[in-house]
C-alpha cells in the first residue's frame, strides 16, 4: 500500500463522500500507522491500549467508532477472545485509473440498453462526464504525490524525525491554502520553512508552521519573494556599533592644574586678644 496515497485518498473519501466525526478520523489514522509498522500486512492485531494512546480515544469511543468504519466500508475487524483484537484497512485508491474508467463504461452501456434512445444518450454523457472528472481527479492526485514526496524526503533527512500521518495532514493543508492564494509553488515554500528551521537549529515543525503563517499574512507566495523580504530586513536594521565610555579626569590630573592658595582658618583677633592677656599677667623682669 502506498502511504501518501491511500491518506490523499481519505481526504478526497472526506470531502466527496461521507463526513466523518473527529473520533472516526483520528481511529483510522491511528490503524493507518499501526498497519505501517506492520509492513502492510492484510490483517494485523493491536491492543486497545495503543488505540487510546495514538488516537486520544477511550476504550468505548474505539468501540463506537470502530464499528461505524467498518458500516462505511473503511476496515473491518474480528474479535480473538482475550486476544488483541485483528483489524484490517481497505485501500482507497486504485492503482489503475483505466482499469475504473472501463467498468465505468460498462455499467453506462447496460443501463443505456435497459432505456430509451433518449435515456441512452443521456446516460453516455453523463457515463462520460463522470469518467473525465475521475481521471482528471487522479491525474491531480498523482502530481501532489510527486510534490509532497520533496517535502516528505527534507522533513525526514534533516533531523526532524519520521514524518507522522498527522503532520503529513497539515503540510498537505498548508499546500492547499498557499494554492488557494495563487502560490504558483507551495510546496517549495514548505521546504524553505524547513530550511530556516534548520539553519536556525530547531528541527520541529511547529516552528515551520510559524514561519509559514507569517509568510501567509504577508503573501509572500515564493521563494523569491521571502528572499527580497529577508534583504529588506537586514538593510533596515540598524548597525550595532560599539559604546565608547566617555570617562571625566578629576581636576587635580588634568594638564593646567594650579593648586589653590591655602588661607588660615584661624581668628587673628581673637589671637592677638589672648597675646594681650597673657603679657598682662606675666612678671615683669628686673
Amino acid at each position: 500500500m502506498n502511504y501518501l496515497s491511500q491518506l490523499l485518498a481519505f481526504r478526497d473519501y472526506q470531502l466527496f463522500e461521507t463526513k466523518l466525526s473527529s473520533g472516526q478520523i483520528a481511529l483510522w489514522h491511528a490503524l493507518m500507522q499501526i498497519n505501517n509498522k506492520c509492513a502492510w500486512i492484510e490483517w494485523f492485531t493491536t491492543t486497545n491500549q495503543m488505540l487510546e494512546t495514538l488516537s486520544g480515544l477511550s476504550r468505548s469511543g474505539i468501540n463506537k467508532n470502530r464499528n461505524v468504519l467498518k458500516q462505511l466500508g473503511l476496515i473491518d475487524f474480528r474479535s480473538n477472545g482475550k486476544k488483541a483484537t485483528s483489524y484490517k484497512v481497505f485501500k482507497l485508491y486504485t492503482s489503475d485509473s483505466t482499469q475504473e474508467s472501463v467498468q465505468d463504461n460498462i455499467h453506462t452501456s447496460d443501463s443505456a440498453q435497459r432505456s430509451t434512445q433518449q435515456g441512452v444518450q443521456g446516460s453516455v454523457q453523463q457515463g462520460g462526464t463522470l469518467i473525465k472528472h475521475k481521471e482528471k481527479r487522479k491525474e491531480k492526485q498523482i502530481t501532489i504525490v510527486g510534490s509532497l514526496r520533496d517535502v516528505v524526503d527534507f522533513y525526514e533527512q534533516n533531523g526532524f524525525g519520521i514524518m507522522s500521518p498527522f503532520t503529513l495532514e497539515k503540510i498537505t493543508k498548508w499546500i492547499e491554502d498557499f494554492k488557494d492564494i495563487e502560490s504558483p509553488e507551495p510546496e517549495k515554500l514548505i521546504i524553505k520553512a524547513l530550511e530556516i528551521s534548520v539553519d536556525s537549529n530547531v528541527h520541529n515543525w511547529g516552528y515551520a508552521e510559524a514561519i509559514l503563517k507569517g509568510w501567509e499574512t504577508k503573501k509572500l507566495l515564493t521563494v523569491k519573494d521571502i528572499e527580497i523580504a529577508q534583504k529588506n530586513y537586514k538593510s533596515k536594521a540598524k548597525p550595532m556599533g560599539k559604546v565608547i565610555k566617555k570617562e571625566h579626569l578629576p581636576d587635580w590630573a588634568k594638564d593646567d592644574y594650579e593648586p589653590p592658595e591655602e588661607t588660615s582658618t584661624v581668628d587673628k583677633a581673637a589671637l592677638q586678644k589672648q597675646l594681650d592677656e597673657f603679657n598682662k599677667t606675666s612678671p615683669k623682669e628686673k
